[in-house]
């Protein structure tokens, strides 16, 4: 089952709040470990290293560039065993009489073309499974007067191999990007959950200290890492009629500059604004315009804006 995130943060955002949490429990770490005697120097050198550790795991982009470049490659492996098989069909054409053709094109592995060539892993198989067996089967009459050349039947085995072993890769290349994924998502779970623990320990240790508890919170260091980098606005742009997302909606700060489009889903993110009042003017192709004037945005956060579009009146005519 896929696990979720814990945290209520980007990626980066935790890697920058984390070790600034951990530095600060060093400096009351006998205060610590008179409370649980595993605080020590090398306890917090540990989540720290576990930090960085998880920071070194390839980003997202990164991981999907390999099963990406496979997925091309197994496109076009599939493309040519559908090219084989279509050279069959022209050889069984030219061999048998037509009252046959409907009958062989059904033994090469004709009904099993449509799904393969859709990249059905397991039609591709049958299909050319039935292929060679068919040649094997019929190779005199695919022969007779010079129609099929000599190296046909091992030119089509060599696609095929080359199919087999381009499935292999992606399907290797797959695997191994889930379970990055999945690797770089237990990681960061584990540096949340050990970070909150230690502030949970803090409220204890610190209980008549309200002044340094009140420290030890996972606020605290969020606003310490905030700035206007991590600034901006975030949120979905709908259609009042169904409520379903627009694709490629524009989304304009004005004044600044900035300019977006929304994805298939109707999500857009705007980062790196600094705090302020600004005006938005959003777009879309068959909706009427939405301006918004003076939409806050605060430093340190990203600032949620939603907005449902009512379709533009068309004139009939």
């Amino acid at each position: 089952m896929k696990k979720v995130t814990l945290f209520n943060c980007t990626q980066q955002e935790l890697y920058l709040l984390s070790p600034k949490a951990w530095e600060f429990c060093l400096m009351h770490i006998a205060r610590f470990a008179r409370h649980k005697g595993f605080y020590t120097e090398g306890y917090v050198a540990e989540r720290l290293a576990e930090i960085k550790a998880a920071r070194a795991i390839p980003n997202h982009k990164i991981r999907k560039d390999d099963s990406g470049t496979n997925r091309v490659y197994l496109d076009n492996a599939i493309s040519d065993c559908c090219d084989m098989f279509q050279a069959l069909k022209s050889l069984i054409q030219s061999a048998f009489t037509a009252d046959l053709l409907s009958v062989k094109y059904e033994a090469a592995g004709q009904t099993f073309y449509a799904k393969a060539y859709q990249g059905n892993q397991s039609a591709m198989n049958d299909l050319n499974d039935s292929a060679i067996q068919f040649i094997e089967n019929n190779e005199a009459a695919l022969k007779a007067n010079n129609n099929m050349s000599a190296t046909f039947l091992s030119d089509y085995k060599e696609i095929i191999a080359a199919y087999e072993a381009q499935r292999e890769a992606y399907d290797a290349s797959i695997k191994e990007l889930k379970d990055l994924t999945q690797g770089n998502t237990d990681a960061n779970n584990a540096i949340y959950k050990k970070m909150m623990d230690m502030f949970a320990d803090a409220k204890i240790v610190f209980r008549k200290e309200p002044e340094i508890a009140n420290q030890f919170t996972y606020t605290y260091f969020y606003d310490l890492i905030a700035s206007p980098s991590v600034a901006g606005i975030r949120g979905k742009i709908t259609s009042l009629t169904d409520n379903k997302g627009i694709n490629k909606a524009v989304v304009t700060v004005l004044l600044k500059g900035k300019t977006v489009e929304t994805n298939k889903l109707g999500k857009f993110d705007i980062p790196q604004l600094a705090s302020g009042t600004y005006t938005i003017v959003i777009t879309a192709e068959g909706f009427k315009t939405v301006t918004i004037n003076k939409f806050e945005v605060k430093t340190g956060v990203y600032n949620t804006l939603n907005v449902a579009m009512e379709k533009e009146e068309v004139a009939v005519v």
